[in-house]
């Protein structure tokens, strides 16, 4: 399905254009905040063209899949987006995995090279093994300003863009094959029914290599807001991340929100008048922990959002419903169309049982080398 992109603003067709209108109408907005030190959208872009520059120069060509085997952190986002820019398509994977389950990941995409740091660079040499074509790039010299022009490549809405990996817990992880559409429709979509603006400062605590991380940076970028991206997973670190940061928009899955309301943590304990709103994806979120946020932050909106990686996210229930309807799952995101069909693929009535049925244009392209499992 297409997107009517009349619907967006400033029509960005590709996550490279997306960029470029940010840097354009955002240049000295500050777009990630990361280890003390901002960079402002003039400076993402800038930084992109050069690694993209520096991935040409290493025979990198359209279409070649490229992993980013890095924590949350600007030298990420440069990566993901100078790989971007090239026409590549990126392999986001968390350095938490084992060598075996990345090595897995470069077979199975048919990496041709692995952005990494120094401080993972052993796990990825541990990971390609033998496969000595697969170059490992360290993405500190990715954004050498003695690079020479970057590359000009075109890139259209259909174009396969991002590879996720399913977390493998049903078999070997099988890779989502998502378009820049699906990529930029989402943004676009969860931007929307989340009201983001440029004033909006998010923290991107989950990992880049599910849907729901990758996301916070994305509809954040849409939005000509700013990205605190944050490493660790301790309750206390991570609010004191929302409190020192003056965050608006914090997104968690259950064990997150488990960790921060159930644990010792001073989310709640302390006044976070900059709070705008929290967000739930991964699994149902318990009435009890809704009261505790309630309770500590009268005034910041709660969105529960249901999904899956291969349609990325189907609904979400709007604050003002969230204490009269606990259950419900909402309404579908904006540019998704939710139906519920019995088994002969006609609308159920009200109260009657059905299956959920997604459509639009955050539906994935199928799985990676594998068409059986798509159709």
């Amino acid at each position: 399905m297409t997107v009517d992109h009349d619907r967006f603003v400033d029509a960005p067709v590709s996550l490279r254009s997306l960029l470029e209108r940010n840097e354009r109408s955002f240049a000295e907005t500050v777009a990630v905040v990361d280890g003390g030190v901002a960079y402002t959208y003039a400076d993402v872009a800038s930084a992109a063209r050069l690694c993209a520059t520096h991935l040409a120069a290493q025979g990198l060509d359209r279409g070649d899949r490229v992993l980013v085997l890095l924590p949350n952190s600007y030298e990420a986002l440069v990566a993901f987006f100078g790989a971007q820019w090239l026409g590549l398509v990126t392999v986001p994977v968390s350095p938490r995995l084992r060598a075996l389950q990345v090595g897995h990941v470069i077979a199975d995409s048919g990496a041709a090279a692995v952005i990494t740091s120094a401080e993972h660079r052993h796990l990825a040499d541990d990971a390609r093994g033998a496969a000595s074509e697969v170059r490992v790039l360290p993405a500190e010299t990715l954004q050498d300003a003695t690079a020479s022009s970057c590359p000009a490549v075109e890139i259209e809405g259909g174009d396969l863009a991002n590879l996720l990996y399913t977390s493998g817990s049903t078999g070997l992880a099988k890779g989502v094959m998502l378009s820049q559409t699906n990529l930029l429709a989402g943004a676009w979509s969860v931007s929307t029914y989340l009201g983001l603006t440029p004033a909006d400062r998010v923290l991107a605590a989950l990992p880049w290599s599910f849907d729901y991380g990758l996301n916070q940076v994305l509809s954040t970028f849409w939005a000509g807001g700013t990205v605190i991206p944050e490493r660790s997973t301790y309750a206390r670190t991570l609010s004191n991340a929302v409190h020192d940061h003056r965050i608006t928009g914090l997104a968690g899955v259950p064990p997150m929100w488990e960790m921060l309301v159930r644990r010792p943590s001073s989310l709640l304990a302390r006044p976070l008048p900059s709070l705008r709103f929290v967000t739930n994806s991964g699994g149902a979120l318990p009435p009890d922990i809704v009261a505790a946020i309630r309770s500590a932050h009268p005034h910041v909106d709660i969105y529960p959002m249901y999904g899956l990686t291969e349609a990325f996210r189907s609904t979400y229930l709007s604050p003002e419903l969230v204490d009269e309807h606990p259950t419900s799952i909402g309404r579908a995101i904006p540019g998704a169309e939710i139906l519920v069909l019995d088994d002969d693929v006609r609308e159920v009535d009200v109260d009657e049982p059905g299956e959920l049925v997604h459509r639009g244009p955050t539906v994935a392209l199928g799985y990676w080398g594998d068409r059986s499992s798509t159709e």
